[in-house]
């Protein structure tokens, strides 16, 4: 076994994210850290499916401070559907390091029939709520190999024992359509 050592003085205490839809097409984003250190700024990244990310905005940091700071950006143009934002840290050396992953449904429930999973991101379970039929299919990794330790009892699904990352819930709707639903583990 490799184990690779790297120090950096990135040192940022989060203390809390959040996601907000106030609109079809508006999404906040808050966030609030504890102390900072040597911290240029933020870069929120944007994806729809997990995969592919887009910068799309980046916050002035507030150097080194131990003091709590709050930041607030509003995304005016999120896209439909579950949009994943990823909080980026960069220091004023240039190193960068990811500091948190959060999805948020961005769908008018009453316009597009779909499941709605929550928690996401999960440690444990996810909850589905949906206003049609539906049958989940199967589990896939980002990689689309399948997934086959999981439990699902009724409305429930059992995702503690999975290893952290990017997971696919696929399913068949009432109509028959195959679908999927992207989430996170932690």
């Amino acid at each position: 076994m490799k184990t690779l050592f790297y120090i950096s003085t990135i040192i940022i205490l989060l203390l809390r994210i959040t996601v907000t839809v106030q609109a079809a097409t508006v999404i906040d984003l808050e966030w609030s850290t504890k102390s900072e250190t040597n911290n240029d700024f933020f870069t929120i990244q944007r994806s729809v499916d997990g995969k592919t990310w887009d910068a799309i905005v980046n916050i002035r940091g507030n150097g080194t401070s131990t003091k709590q700071h709050f930041y607030t950006f509003t995304d005016e143009d999120a896209p439909e559907g579950i949009v994943y934002y990823n909080l980026i840290q960069t220091d004023y050396d240039g190193f960068s390091s990811a500091l948190k992953t959060i999805s948020v449904n961005n769908v008018d429930e009453a316009c597009n029939p779909t499941i709605i999973m929550y928690p996401n991101p999960s440690i444990s379970y996810l909850y589905l709520k949906s206003n049609e039929d539906y049958m989940i299919t199967g589990m896939f990794t980002c990689k689309n190999q399948p997934v086959h330790d999981y439990i699902i009892a009724y409305d429930t699904i059992m995702v503690g024992n999975l290893q952290a990352g990017i997971y696919y819930i696929q399913y068949q709707n009432a109509k028959g359509e195959i679908n999927t639903i992207p989430f996170i583990k932690d």
